[in-house]
């Protein structure tokens, strides 16, 4: 299925949907991971910066949890001057749900949405821009990693069914940028039909439309575990020593 064709670049808009409204579990630390220390910021902060320092975005709305509200004005945006956010919104116990509730407070005329992890703190700005610029054309575009590990299939967790073709599989990143009304219209038909996906491209997908894949970045890791954070740590005071 083809998208309706853009409208001319100077007039386009793009807003951020920051879905960081997850509890952390994995991480085992006494607060949400989002809110944890990162270089002398909270790592949401640091992403939002990202965003922040992007002219295609012109608005960010930033889903938490929805005790974690005020914190988040107070702590996260307000101290590091994050002007582009114009609104925090609570989520819900999912994060396709909450990446909806968060659509719910963009405007309608925005023409593209960007949806990024909050705890992927090392998005560079030239990959955000090149995935938006994708997307203007192709109407759909998300960041994507071939992968370098064969692949092994089991069905009972315990044996090798099959080797999967790994030049035929990617790993998915995001931002993942999408024509506002498609990305309305996967999140409504999702929730319509009880439908569950692990992005917000695969609900795109089910529609029939396109999406069109931009190269990833490896350092663009999203931080789930304390080890996660530990690379993440690594690679970013490595990036500053380069700079």
């Amino acid at each position: 299925m083809r998208f309706p064709e853009t409208s001319p670049e100077s007039q386009l808009q793009c807003y951020a949907v920051i879905p960081a409204a997850g509890r952390g579990l994995r991480m085992g630390a006494s607060q949400e991971k989002q809110f944890l220390q990162f270089f002398e910021r909270p790592l949401l902060a640091g992403t939002l910066a990202i965003f922040e320092s992007c002219p295609l975005i012109n608005g960010v709305v930033v889903v938490t949890p929805a005790d974690r509200i005020e914190y988040c004005r107070r702590h996260v945006i307000a101290p590091f001057n994050l002007n582009k956010v114009c609104a925090v919104v609570p989520g819900g116990p999912q994060r396709q749900q909450s990446v909806f509730l968060g659509l719910q407070a963009v405007p309608f005329d925005v023409d593209f949405v960007a949806v990024h992890d909050g705890v992927r703190p090392l998005l560079d700005v030239s990959l955000l821009e090149r995935v938006i610029r994708a997307a203007r054309i192709r109407g759909a575009a998300i960041p994507t990693l071939p992968l370098n590990e064969t692949v092994k299939r089991s069905l009972d967790q315990e044996t090798i069914s099959d080797t999967l073709d790994r030049t035929t599989l990617y790993l998915a990143q995001t931002p993942q940028v999408f024509r506002r009304e498609i990305l309305w219209e996967a999140h409504r038909n999702a929730r319509e039909h009880k439908f569950h996906g692990t992005d917000d491209s695969m609900l795109v997908e089910r529609l029939g439309y396109s999406v069109h894949m931009v190269p990833g970045a490896p350092e663009n890791i999203k931080i789930t575990t304390v080890e996660d954070l530990r690379l993440a740590e690594l690679l970013h005071a490595a990036t500053r020593k380069t700079h």
